[in-house]
């Protein structure tokens, strides 16, 4: 869940950061935030995780393979609606965001489409910083305040306002009296190329009181199918509202139960880590799917055998504060051109339809120069990190974000009863 930091929606940034605005010389970027704590001594085993979600698991099992019913082009009942995305890459940190233009109360708006996050939160009455735009309630002639007060907390930023609501339209789909926060209080006024926060996460309305845009759609049967799709990698990101672009499909779609669903969130059971699909770590962890974090992290010992294989050196380890929390932060450096054959971070996902590992393109791994000198060393994307994911399972957390999902087409599903909420990843063709 992003923060409202204006370059880096998911990162921590040290609050000496924060004061200076010259960026020190070598500077890595900085660690992301998973919200928790340290994980406790006498973790789960691997054995006893997936016994623990063996219910999850079966009702997978029943279910029909994702991949095998996909037609082509976008299907079923309803309608779809493409949203083209652009993507923005900050050069100060070497980083990736992404942002779409909205209609609320008939006013465009660029919001940030994030999985991590379960509300719309929007800038209103803005006098000062929001140079991406806010949206004027005067303007509005269906703008409703309810009257409730709302704090929105994103781990390392805040906005605070009311609850409201307006008509809202996403590329042809419209939602009357939709809910919203109205932030009148924002720590900054978004990133560079967003002003709002599209939330996309399964437990919609967290702050509000909901239901979320998608699940009023879901709701008034106005979707094709129950669920959305990203593509953040290739010529032309999009995210696509009840349904899948399959002509973007590159192998058939791993799909995943969302082990997160009771607590609102797209969470997915990682049980090895890979490269080039052979087995490095069988750590097995938490795995927040988010699409407004810049950055992946994974359990430490992860980290460390994904870099012993792909030419990684340690850089440095931070003791950062994560979401109040003290943990060990390691961040490496790369290659910064690595081979696009060879060195490709993958993960086997507990559950999951295939055994076959999802991997990342080995490019999306790479950010900034680490030495802006020589120019062959770059700060990898992802970093290693043991927290804990949901507080007191005993499980190391994971975040899945930007780096990850640029290399895959993902879709988060709310269908079929009797599986639950799942997600389904796929390789992307090249020039899509």
């Amino acid at each position: 869940m992003p923060s409202l930091a204006a370059l880096l929606p998911l990162a921590l940034v040290p609050a000496a950061a924060l004061s200076a605005p010259v960026k020190p010389a070598h500077a890595a970027p900085a660690p992301i935030r998973i919200a928790t704590r340290a994980p406790p001594a006498g973790a789960l085993t691997r054995d006893q995780f997936l016994e623990r979600q063996v219910d999850s698991f079966a009702r997978l099992a029943r279910g029909a393979k994702r991949g095998a019913s996909i037609a082509p082009g976008l299907h079923k009942r309803g309608k779809t609606a493409t949203v083209p995305l652009k993507l923005h890459y900050n050069e100060y940190q070497g980083l990736d965001s992404h942002a779409a233009e909205i209609k609320i109360g008939g006013q465009s708006l660029p919001v940030l489409f994030d999985t991590g996050s379960p509300d719309l939160v929007v800038p209103v009455d803005c006098e000062s910083g929001c140079s991406n735009g806010f949206f004027k309630t005067s303007k509005s002639k269906t703008f409703v305040k309810d009257g409730r007060d709302v704090s929105v907390s994103y781990g390392t930023g805040a906005a605070t306002g009311y609850v409201a609501e307006d008509t809202v339209q996403v590329a042809g789909l419209t939602v009357e009296k939709q809910v919203f926060a109205a932030a009148t209080k924002l720590d900054t006024a978004g990133g560079e190329n967003w002003s709002g926060i599209f939330g996309l996460s399964p437990g919609g309305g967290a702050y509000t009181g909901g239901p979320s845009f998608i699940q009023r759609l879901i709701q008034d049967g106005a979707l094709a199918s129950n669920e959305f799709s990203l593509s953040l990698g290739g010529s032309k990101p999009e995210l696509v509202l009840g349904g899948v672009d399959s002509s973007r499909i590159q192998a058939d779609l791993v799909t995943v139960p969302n082990l997160g669903a009771a607590s609102g969130i797209w969470l997915a059971g990682i049980g090895a880590t890979t490269v080039d699909n052979n087995v490095v770590d069988e750590a097995v962890s938490y795995a927040l799917v988010d699409s407004g974090s810049s950055f992946n992290a994974i359990p430490r010992s992860a980290a460390a055998a994904i870099y012993a294989k792909v030419n990684g050196t340690l850089w440095q380890t931070q003791r950062m504060t994560i979401s109040g929390i003290q943990a060990d932060v390691d961040i490496y450096t790369v290659p910064c051109s690595p081979s696009p054959d060879s060195g490709r971070v993958g993960f086997s996902f507990v559950g999951a339809s295939s055994p076959t590992p999802v991997s990342m393109s080995s490019k999306t791994n790479v950010l900034e120069y680490a030495d802006e000198e020589s120019k062959e060393r770059c700060f990898a994307a992802t970093y290693g990190a043991d927290v804990e994911m949901i507080p007191g399972s005993g499980m190391s957390g994971a975040l899945l974000g930007m780096p990850f999902l640029k290399s895959v087409l993902t879709v988060f599903s709310f269908d079929n009863a009797a599986n639950g909420v799942s997600m389904a990843f796929s390789g992307v063709k090249t020039g899509k």
